[in-house]
């Protein structure tokens, strides 16, 4: 399989290899872009005071 019959093969490759770093990245900053998002929500919706610390 040196040589990938289809171009698509390679670009899968690249992706998974993109997606796993985006998913290293994401565990580290995933707990504030979720306070972030909540917090957000939350003001917009009036539920600010649950999520403030």
């Amino acid at each position: 399989m040196s040589q990938p019959k289809h171009g698509w093969e390679g670009w899968l490759l690249v992706l998974g290899v993109l997606l796993l770093m985006l998913a290293g990245l994401w565990a580290e900053q995933l707990p504030d872009l979720l306070v972030a998002l909540l917090r957000r929500l939350g003001l917009e919706r009036g539920w600010g005071t649950t999520y403030t610390p």
